[in-house]
């Protein structure tokens, strides 16, 4: 799969990955055609989701967030990413 393939939306149109991008978040793929799309199983919902990798940001966990609870590890992960988007 890549993010040309369609999908069905809730009212049950199709729709291509990269169209929805552009539609719904105004985001164009540079890479449509040549990436493949990464497969997430979601256990608790019995799904896969399926993501365009050039969407994805590159997060972990240093050593210093590990003593951390997770709220501050989220919103430490939040405000990087937001100071990377910037940045970009």
């Amino acid at each position: 799969m890549n993010p040309t393939h369609k999908f069905k939306l809730q009212n049950g149109t199709e729709v291509s990955y990269a169209q929805y991008l552009l539609d719904n978040y105004k985001i164009k793929l540079q890479y449509p055609k040549d990436q493949p799309m990464i497969r997430c199983y979601i256990k608790r919902t019995n799904q896969n989701v399926f993501i365009v990798p050039e969407c994805c940001l590159v997060t972990g966990i240093t050593d210093e967030q590990k003593g951390k609870n997770f709220r501050e590890i989220k919103d430490d992960m939040f405000a990087n990413a937001e100071k990377k988007q910037r940045q970009a």
